[in-house]
């Protein structure tokens, strides 16, 4: 919408134009108006509308590598590491290629495309929900875990932990298979194109 002011003074500057425009015949007088009417308004800024419950802040690029962070809606074109202790957070992200989770770490994905595998080995927890990992998820002597909703184009295996495991609604073109953890992981209807193997044979 065009400012009431920036309007007002565009007309006054026309009509002092018309005013000198001399011996100028008419047609001459309302070209040069009309110019003077282009000019002003294209100088003029664009108003944008804001809506403040949605503001437009640019984030932060993650590119990959060691992430102790969260990362929402961008696409990773590395491996994602996280580092004995820290927390990754990754909500409706793409990766090309693996995620790591190391001694202690905590990492929780949501609704995300992992185009690799996620590897979580000596970790605090990990939990996946909803999206697609296209390789395995492989979970091995660390503690907790929650798989529930994942596309799994490999296997999702559990082997060695100490804490509370679920897998639940999951879709996996693999095995699933869980073995040596301190109990049982829990869930349920998991469509398993291969085998239900061990710990998870009832899952």
């Amino acid at each position: 919408m065009k400012s009431p002011i920036l309007t007002l003074s565009v007309l006054c500057l026309a009509a002092a134009l018309s005013a000198c425009s001399g011996g100028s015949t008419p047609t001459e007088t309302k070209s040069r108006t009309a110019d003077v009417v282009a000019s002003a308004t294209a100088a003029a800024p664009t108003a944008t509308a804001t809506d403040p419950s949605n503001p437009t802040e640019a984030a932060t690029p993650f590119r990959g590598g060691a992430c102790s962070t969260t990362v929402t809606g961008q696409a990773v074109n590395d491996d994602v590491v996280v580092r004995s202790d820290a927390t990754c957070v990754l909500d409706g992200v793409s990766v090309d290629g693996n995620v790591k989770v190391m001694d202690g770490g905590t990492l929780q994905v949501t609704d995300s495309i992992i185009e690799g595998n996620i590897e979580g080995e000596r970790h605090r927890d990990v939990a996946v929900s909803g999206g697609l990992v296209d390789g395995n998820i492989q979970l091995k002597h660390g503690a907790s875990a929650t798989v529930s909703g994942v596309t799994i184009g490999g296997d999702l295996q559990a082997e060695g932990n100490s804490g509370a495991q679920d897998f639940s609604g999951n879709t996996i073109d693999g095995n699933l298979q869980c073995t040596g953890n301190a109990s049982a992981p829990t869930g349920g209807d998991n469509t398993v194109k291969g085998d239900k193997e061990g710990q998870c044979s009832g899952l």
